[in-house]
This record gives C-alpha cells, structure tokens and sequence, in this order.
C-alpha cells in the first residue's frame, strides 16, 4: 500500500516546485510540508526545524 503523504524538499521555493505540488494535488496526494506556503523567503535549515515537524505530525 503507498501512503498519500509526501513532504516536499527544495532550496528554494520555486515555480517549478509549485508546478510539482499541483501536480501531486492534483494526483491525489497530500503535502504535508508547509514551508513552501509561507509569505515570503525560508531558509532552507528551516524546513526541518521542530516546529515545522510538529506542524506535519498534526
């Protein structure tokens, strides 16, 4: 059985990372990374931090 969670990992966020989220969306799957939607830039050690984590796990 797959799971239909994926976290998306990138140095940056960018149009092509976007055109992959919708992709996968759109197939079915649930994004559960977040640092992608925010407002403005974020550092790439960020993405991993503990709040972003507790953030996935709820």
């Amino acid at each position: 059985m797959r799971a239909n969670n994926v976290y998306l990992e990138a140095p940056a966020c960018t149009q092509d990372l976007l055109n992959i989220k919708w992709a996968l969306l759109s197939a079915g799957y649930d994004i559960a990374s977040a640092w992608h939607e925010a407002k403005g830039p974020v550092l790439v050690q960020d993405h991993w931090n503990a709040t972003a984590l507790d953030a996935i796990d709820q």
